[in-house]
């Protein structure tokens, strides 16, 4: 088994593989997370390229709801009501 040291102020102090692996953890998740985030982001230059002609869900559901709204004033127009 390979021999494992952990440094807190002061020389190495030589660990069982276990204590190794908790004091390590923290440092290795976050260099983890920092990874996953750099390969996640995009820049804004490169957001509108990538995303050119693509609605998000919501706005497409409010264009349709406005349409929606348009046309049933437009029915109410020709029945001779007010619309809502």
């Amino acid at each position: 088994m390979e021999k494992r040291f952990i440094t807190i102020e002061g020389p190495p102090v030589e660990v069982s593989e276990d204590v190794y692996r908790a004091f390590k953890r923290p440092a290795w998740t976050e260099r983890k997370r920092r990874q996953v985030r750099k390969d996640h982001e995009v820049s804004l230059e490169s957001y509108g390229e990538e995303t050119a002609g693509w609605t998000p869900p919501f706005e497409d559901a409010l264009i349709d709801g406005l349409m929606l709204e348009e046309t049933m004033d437009g029915i109410a127009y020709g029945r001779g009501t007010e619309p809502d």
